[in-house]
């Protein structure tokens, strides 16, 4: 079967897998922390969420890791017929959350930001660290920006070369986005995978739908990747976060995002309809999706 396509396959794995099977460990105490402009983060027993005043903007899936890794681990072992030693692919299979503080930021409406840190565990038997951050920025202090930073393990047989990042999908919420090839639509109750990279010739797998082409296409930025919501929801990842991308949405109520590389950056906000989260992406990216009302 083909190397490219079975690499894919695991790393979709990886990030459908923890969202339905492993629970976070080692949390800290509740706790709310100002981001500025009404916004405040909270911990609440077992997952994140982002309000302004009484409206959710953002939440972590109760239970379940948010942040996850994959890569590959070299075992220093070497094969009958080669010289190079063996290596196989692993994900990170679970995470706990140490600690949420405030830290100095630039461009923001406070001058601060609150930066949540952490461990990836039982990475083939070892841990590393990521830091997840978010403030409001100066210059769009409707919204809030994240940063989510998977730093290499210390170990150096092992290599991290993806992250994956997953939160709360509002469960009536139908969705409006760009990805590489323009507007998509995805109604209730429905699922699919959208992706930064024009691809045309692997088959759908578990009603996921990606395909390959050359590989001077992969990795190649796409654009900016976003999506809004009937309820006015926007999730957009900065033009800087230029890495492969696939949004997938095949697990009922969640939102996980593949990324090709160890740093993402993005920002997500509340509109009072499509249409004013619609200006809000337009404001931010120069993107509009108001002529998604054309698309079927």
């Amino acid at each position: 079967m083909n190397q490219r396509f079975l690499g894919w396959l695991f790393r979709l794995l990886i990030c459908t897998v923890l969202v339905s099977a492993i629970e976070i460990i080692s949390t800290p105490s509740a706790s709310d922390l100002s981001l500025g402009n009404e916004f405040v983060l909270s911990w609440e027993s077992d997952h994140f969420t982002i309000k302004k005043g009484s409206v959710n903007i953002w939440s972590t899936v109760p239970g379940k890791p948010f942040v996850s890794a994959d890569g590959h681990h070299n075992s220093g072992k070497t094969s009958n017929d080669s010289s190079n030693p063996q290596t196989f692919e692993f994900g990170c299979k679970s995470q706990n959350v140490l600690s949420f503080q405030y830290v100095d930021w630039k461009e923001t409406f406070t001058g601060t930001a609150v930066q949540v840190r952490g461990q990836l565990l039982r990475c083939q038997n070892m841990a590393t660290t990521y830091l997840l951050t978010f403030w409001v920025p100066s210059m769009n202090p409707d919204r809030v920006a994240f940063r989510l930073d998977v730093s290499p393990l210390h170990n150096p047989n092992v290599i991290l070369n993806n992250l994956c990042f997953r939160f709360a999908m509002h469960p009536h919420d139908t969705l409006y986005g760009f990805d590489w090839n323009g507007p998509f639509t995805l109604p209730n109750n429905n699922s699919m995978t959208i992706t930064s990279i024009i691809h045309d010739n692997l088959p759908a797998v578990n009603g996921v739908n990606e395909t390959y082409s050359s590989d001077e296409d992969i990795g190649g930025a796409g654009g900016t990747l976003a999506y809004i919501t009937t309820s006015g929801r926007l999730f957009y990842l900065y033009n800087s976060s230029t890495a492969h991308a696939k949004f997938d949405f095949t697990v009922k109520n969640v939102v996980s995002i593949e990324y090709g590389s160890l740093i993402m950056n993005g920002a997500f906000a509340k509109g009072a309809d499509l249409f004013d989260a619609s200006a809000k992406l337009t404001a931010a990216t120069g993107r509009t999706l108001l002529q998604l009302e054309q698309v079927s």
